[in-house]
């Protein structure tokens, strides 16, 4: 009985582990089934987008700048290049001792200690910390051996020819954008596109690759060759301050042109400032007055009027009040708009319209005042546009500052000589050119007698309008010159426009003797240098 008792016992202790051992089979299957249909799910349904977090947790994406394509004067001087640069910056996940870090940079990238500990607590994985560093500076840096600190390599600009055609060419900001000048308006094409490329990064976060050394560098940007050219730019530069200087002006603008072609062979203006330090001056200096100011041109606009008198076959008084009478209103405001003035010449770079009243705002007044340049405002490269139908043969060509946008030896962009407007016939400019010589020769334009050459010319002086518009300011001026030479087949023309001198104010006496000195320095390094041909005058006894 006792061994049947002890067999029963047994049997149903064999079945409970038995029923045991099949659970424990049947939950090991189940989980097995379990970790396969997760495996599955995270090969097969989430794969793609789990491949796509591992390869951002040991990747990060930065953008290759291309190098900054280069500035270039018409004889190839360079004006405008880049340099190799390197900018530091950090990922504060791996700096430990943010504190004792910002300490130690301090004093070496000239940075209070205070604004670069605050970087360094972000929750990022990136700050700049110096951008563009000298090269001095980055072996100080790297003989740290911080972790967490790296740089990235960046182009840095530089002008070495400091300020001249500091207004033309402009500059860039610390990204390598252009901001001003030539440097911003054909920004897209210096700069062309950014690369984006993958670094790839350790467990902790580091860069692999910190050099980016395996990378293609993406193409430079194209280069551009400008109209203007150094010599002459010097010589303009240089005459301008003096006169600046001895009259104590306020300011001043110079352009010169090919009448024949529409390129600026120089553009400058006072006061000045070097590229080099562009964000270490005032706007004041760094505004291109001879595109942005507007001032009344005074006597130099009798230019208009009479050409228009001319054109029209009225030449029966020297008056000009009733020239302008007898060719009226609607003509003359037909004139003033097909020489151009009260809108934009179409140069390649930024420039304010001028401003003429429309015919419907004319009063009975405005034909005795407008026709002496009263009323009006024009921006020097507007002005000197309308003197270059004269000496171009009626004809006003387009200006403009850049040539051609290079890739290599490669040209991408030609700018060619256009014509703009033709406000008057052959026949008319050639009289304004007997005209405006004798101006030069016998008038107020006297002292802009080029000695070897005959030069054309008109001055102009006019009083400063007030800033509400409403009358002129007592004792402040704008004194000018416009004119061309040789005067029976110009080569050049020139614009010079004095703000505010002090002292003497008529353009005969402060503008007309720059002229001459520009002129002259101009004529005799084109000949010499150029070899260009030109039949000087022969001197008076």
């Amino acid at each position: 009985m006792a061994k049947l008792v002890q067999s029963i016992k047994h049997g149903q202790s064999s079945r409970k582990i038995c029923k045991r051992a099949s659970f424990a089979l049947v939950f090991v299957e189940l989980c097995f089934a379990l970790l396969i249909g997760r495996l599955f799910w995270i090969q097969c349904i989430d794969g793609e987008k789990l491949k796509h977090e591992a390869e951002r947790y040991h990747q990060r994406t930065i953008s290759i700048q291309p190098r900054r394509g280069a500035i270039y004067d018409r004889n190839h001087t360079s004006l405008a290049i880049s340099t190799k640069a390197y900018s530091l910056f950090g990922d504060p996940k791996l700096i430990k001792e943010p504190e004792s870090v910002a300490l130690s940079l301090s004093s070496i990238i000239e940075q209070p200690k205070d604004d670069i500990l605050r970087k360094l607590e972000k929750d990022t994985r990136f700050v700049w910390l110096r951008r563009q560093l000298p090269d001095s500076k980055v072996d100080k840096v790297r003989l740290l051996n911080i972790e967490g600190l790296n740089f990235r390599e960046e182009g840095r600009r530089f002008y070495p020819q400091n300020e001249l055609a500091s207004h033309i060419i402009g500059f860039v900001g610390i990204d390598d954008i252009g901001l001003e000048g030539i440097e911003k308006k054909y920004d897209a094409y210096m700069r062309r596109t950014t690369s984006m490329v993958s670094i790839k990064k350790d467990c902790k976060g580091r860069d692999l690759e910190p050099n980016n050394s395996s990378y293609n560098r993406p193409d430079p940007g194209y280069d551009l060759t400008l109209t203007l050219d150094t010599v002459i730019q010097s010589i303009v530069e240089r005459e301008l301050q003096l006169a600046c200087d001895q009259w104590k002006a306020k300011g001043g603008s110079v352009i010169v042109m090919d009448p024949r072609t529409g390129e600026i062979l120089a553009m400058a203006n006072c006061p000045t400032y070097d590229l080099n330090k562009a964000f270490h001056v005032n706007s004041d200096c760094k505004r291109n007055r001879a595109l942005i100011d507007l001032y009344e041109p005074g006597s130099t606009f009798k230019i208009i009027t009479a050409s228009a008198a001319i054109n029209e076959n009225i030449v029966n008084t020297k008056d000009t009040v009733k020239i302008a009478k007898e060719l009226g209103s609607k003509k003359l405001y037909e004139y003033i708009k097909a020489f151009g003035l009260g809108d934009k010449t179409g140069v390649d770079t930024s420039e304010t319209c001028g401003f003429i009243r429309n015919i419907k705002q004319w009063t009975d007044r405005s034909i005795r005042f407008i026709p002496y340049g009263q009323g009006i405002a024009v921006n020097a490269l507007q002005m000197l546009s309308a003197l270059n139908a004269i000496a171009n043969d009626g004809v006003i060509m387009r200006p403009f500052i850049v040539k051609k946008v290079t890739d290599g030896q490669e040209t991408i962009l030609e700018n060619m000589p256009c014509e703009s407007k033709s406000p008057i016939s052959a026949k008319t400019a050639t009289i304004m050119k007997e005209i405006l010589q004798g101006v030069v020769e016998n008038g107020t334009g006297q002292s802009a007698k080029v000695e070897g050459y005959s030069a054309a010319g008109k001055t102009g002086t006019s009083q400063k309008v007030s800033e509400d518009g409403k009358g002129y300011i007592s004792g402040k001026y704008t004194s000018s010159f416009v004119g061309f030479l040789p005067a029976d087949k110009p080569i050049i023309s020139i614009i010079v426009v004095i703000d505010e001198p002090q002292g003497q104010y008529h353009g005969g006496i402060v503008a007309s003797p720059v002229f001459k000195e520009i002129a002259s320095q101009i004529m005799q390094y084109l000949t010499i240098s150029k070899g260009v041909c030109i039949v000087k005058t022969r001197p008076t006894s």
